[in-house]
């Protein structure tokens, strides 16, 4: 599996890890890796994150397929660097978030964002509808539309692209921060025949018809 950088510098700085050269050609394993090889694909710009064991594979695929890295101290500052990278870059910035604790410690610059309607995806991995004893079972949807935020999630192997290409328009076409829940029972899933990412599949178009890889700058 390909390596990241998943923790900050001794002086506390972020460290980013620099896209792959090539993007990977090798098929998605699993739903995991097919919802970062989508997001790869529609064309966000940036992902900034503290990686734990629920959203490692999906941040892992978005470096495999050349989308920057920067790893965080806190999941809060990662939310405020994707936000600033939003307005300033015209792209869409991808937070990348553990379960439970790693959404809440991102949710201040989540609301932020929010507030400010910037285009943001907040990634996050969320616990299997089993676990409900699980330390880090929150109600993730909830917490999202209480701080303005666009709640939407993963639903099913079927339905993995078109969930992940719905919350990436939300949030370019409407300019909404949309956070995009990744039940963990459905990551290790096999992706269904037919759904492997294409390199001209899945990308955002504008009404001319042309692809549009970027929303069209920060305007109020």
């Amino acid at each position: 599996m390909t390596a990241t950088s998943t923790q900050p510098s001794v002086s506390g700085a972020a460290v980013t890890s620099p896209a792959a050269a090539v993007p990977s050609s090798r098929p998605a394993a699993n739903i995991a890796e097919l919802v970062g090889y989508t997001l790869a694909q529609l064309g966000v710009g940036h992902v900034f994150g503290v990686v734990g064991s629920g959203n490692f594979v999906v941040t892992n695929a978005l470096r495999r397929q050349g989308v920057p890295f920067t790893a965080a101290r806190h999941e809060g500052g990662a939310a405020t660097m994707a936000d600033a990278y939003g307005r300033m870059s015209g792209k869409v910035g991808v937070v990348s978030t553990h379960q439970g604790c790693g959404l809440t410690n991102a949710v201040t610059g989540i609301g932020e964002a929010a507030k400010s309607r910037t285009p943001m995806l907040v990634v996050t991995a969320d616990t299997a509808a089993s676990a409900i004893r699980s330390n880090f079972k929150i109600d993730q949807d909830g917490l999202a539309r209480s701080v303005g935020a666009v709640a939407e999630r993963i639903h099913s192997p079927q339905s993995a692209v078109a969930d992940t290409v719905r919350a990436y328009r939300t949030a370019v076409n409407e300019r909404r921060t949309v956070v995009l829940s990744l039940p963990t029972d459905l990551q290790a899933l096999p992706v269904p025949e037919g759904l492997q990412p294409s390199p001209h599949g899945w990308r955002h178009h504008s009404r001319s018809g042309r692809p549009q890889r970027q929303w069209s700058g920060w305007r109020r």
